[in-house]
């Protein structure tokens, strides 16, 4: 499961400067920033397509940013529920620790390996220490 978290920053606006006995009053209106998210993971969606039974499908790439002040430590990149038999991680470059501002991506492949035909689905849960993650 992949958790995105939503985070308002409130940035002061000065509107005016009074004076009064000395004390300075700088009247202050709150305006709220747009919320970032303090991790990305993108795109939110993997299509793979038709796949023959037995066969590799060519990577779909996820890129996961730290947009958060801190590092980002990871504890754990899984492909879990659903029809996880059928996909699986080839290959990550995520560390441990993720550093402020970076990013890192995780190759997913897709192969059945029954022969039911039909969609196939999983989730690429991706936890860490940040802010409502599993």
């Amino acid at each position: 499961m992949m958790s995105l978290t939503r985070r308002a920053t409130y940035v002061a606006v000065t509107l005016g400067l009074v004076l009064t006995a000395s004390v300075v009053v700088l009247p202050l209106r709150a305006a709220i920033a747009a919320p970032l998210a303090p991790v990305e993971v993108s795109p939110a969606k993997l299509t793979f397509g038709s796949q023959e039974v037995g066969t590799t499908s060519s990577e779909r790439t996820v890129v996961v940013t730290n947009d958060q002040a801190t590092d980002l430590i990871f504890s754990g990149i899984f492909i879990n529920q659903g029809d996880a038999a059928d996909f699986s991680i080839r290959h990550t470059d995520c560390p441990h620790t993720l550093i402020a501002g970076g990013h890192c991506s995780i190759d997913v492949v897709f192969r059945p390996t029954s022969g039911a035909f039909g969609p196939r689905s999983t989730t690429l849960e991706v936890n860490d220490d940040g802010p409502n993650s599993p």
